[in-house]
């Protein structure tokens, strides 16, 4: 599934990211934010450098080497804005998602596809199963690699262990994080993979 553009880059999630954080405990330590982020410290130190120049932060020093780093009016306004744009992208990417699945799910009726197996739990997964159901598919088990997961119900449905998806259904892999071969697609009457 491609999409557009989203309305936030990455730079703009970083700093929504950033802000937001910095919000929380002002005496954060930019290698605490670079872990948060899973980024490099001198990019943290980058944005940091530029959220400053911009007005967004203020930086005051405080005893044993330490800073404080404090959110301007001009910052809390900027994390509203980004936040407010954030929340448009999510709206705008679960839209898309849902219209693309209720496309491929009215083929399947249309092919006279009543029941499907569901691989996935996540996000992805649930936008799946409410599309499924708006067009009358039948999802008869729902697998998960995440052995944590197996046991517990996902929409009222027991979540088996991927290791048991049986041969010859339907399957919607709506697994992010699957990371299987393409001969598993072939075990299968058809294989619809929602991820790409």
């Amino acid at each position: 599934m491609k999409y557009n553009k989203p309305l936030v880059s990455q730079d703009e999630q970083k700093h929504l990211e950033i802000l937001s954080l910095i919000e929380q405990d002002g005496m954060i330590t930019q290698k605490e934010i670079a872990d948060h982020l899973g980024v490099a410290i001198g990019l943290v130190n980058s944005f940091v450098k530029r959220m400053v120049r911009r007005g967004y932060i203020r930086i005051k020093r405080v005893p044993k080497r330490r800073y404080l780093y404090m959110l301007t009016p001009k910052g809390v306004s900027e994390k509203g804005r980004l936040t407010i744009r954030f929340i448009q992208d999510s709206l705008k990417l679960y839209r898309d998602y849902r219209t693309k699945c209720k496309e491929i799910f009215y083929e399947l009726v249309q092919d006279g596809v009543p029941e499907v197996y569901l691989v996935g739990t996540g996000d992805l997964a649930e936008i799946a199963y409410l599309s499924m159901q708006e067009v009358g598919i039948e999802v008869v088990h729902v697998f998960e690699r995440e052995n944590e997961k197996v046991g517990k119900r996902f929409f009222g449905k027991e979540i088996f262990p991927l290791e048991e998806l049986p041969e010859g259904g339907v399957v919607v892999m709506a697994d992010l994080n699957y990371a299987g071969d393409g001969e598993e697609a072939s075990k299968h009457k058809k294989w619809i993979d929602l991820r790409g």
